[in-house]
C-alpha cells in the first residue's frame, strides 16, 4: 500500500472519530450513540450502554452481536467479494444505536472526557494522514564524479542461459495457448469463482 493511500485511509479514520467526538458531545443521545456508533462498529450500543447513567445489559449485549456481525461481512467481503456488506453492517448499527438511544438515553454527564478523547484522537490521526500524504522532501543522491568510474573493471562478458527443459518447454507452451487467442476468448481458464485466487484477473496477472 503507498503512503497516499495510507495517509488517504487515516484522513477517513480521523474524520470519523472527530465527527464522533462532536456528535457524543451533544445534548442529544441520539446523536451522541450514532457518533459512538460512528466511531467503530457496535459503539453506540457498547459505549453507551457502559458508560450512560447506568449499565445497560441489553444495549452491551447488542454491541457484542453487532461487533460479531461485522466480522461475518467482513468474512462474507473476503470470500465472496461483498464489498458494500462492512460499510452497510457499520451504518445501520450506528442508526439503530441512535434509535435506541432516543428511548433509553445514553453518555451521562460524568463523561464528558470521552467526546474529548474522540475529537483528540480523529484530529492527531488526520493529522499523521496530512503527513502521509506529503512526498519525500529529501535532497537528491550525489552523482560520482566521472573520473571515478573510468578505473572500474570492465563488466565480465555474461554467460548464455542453458536451453529450456522440457517442463519449461510444456509451462510456455500453455502460456502460449492462452496468450495467442482472440481478445474475446478465455479458452483454457478455469471459471471457478470471480472474487478470489480463481478469478480470471488472477489467472492473467500470475501468467504476466
Amino acid at each position: 500500500m503507498s503512503r497516499c493511500r495510507v495517509g488517504r485511509s487515516l484522513l477517513v479514520i480521523g474524520a470519523l472519530w472527530s465527527g464522533a467526538g462532536l456528535l457524543s458531545a451533544t445534548d442529544a443521545p441520539a446523536l451522541q450513540a450514532f457518533g459512538l456508533g460512528l466511531a467503530f462498529p457496535g459503539g453506540g450500543f457498547s459505549l453507551c450502554g457502559g458508560l450512560g447513567s447506568q449499565i445497560d445489559t441489553t444495549a452491551l449485549g447488542m454491541g457484542g452481536a453487532v461487533a460479531a456481525t461485522f466480522g461475518l461481512a467482513l468474512f462474507l467481503w473476503f470470500a465472496t467479494g461483498n464489498l458494500f456488506a462492512p460499510p452497510l453492517v457499520w451504518l445501520a448499527s450506528a442508526i439503530g444505536a441512535a434509535a435506541y438511544a432516543v428511548t433509553h438515553g445514553c453518555l451521562s454527564a460524568e463523561s464528558a472526557w470521552l467526546p474529548a478523547l474522540g475529537l483528540a484522537s480523529g484530529i492527531a490521526l488526520a493529522g499523521l494522514g496530512v503527513s502521509y500524504r506529503r512526498p519525500y522532501a529529501g535532497p537528491p543522491a550525489p552523482i560520482p564524479p566521472a573520473k571515478l568510474w573510468h578505473g572500474l573493471p570492465a563488466a565480465p562478458e555474461p554467460s548464455l542461459p542453458p536451453d529450456l527443459s522440457d517442463s519449461d518447454l510444456a509451462r510456455l507452451r500453455f502460456l502460449l495457448d492462452r496468450a495467442l487467442q482472440p481478445l474475446d476468448s478465455f479458452d483454457g481458464f478455469e471459471r471457478l469463482d470471480p472474487f478470489q485466487s480463481a478469478a480470471l484477473r488472477y489467472q492473467l496477472q500470475f501468467a504476466g
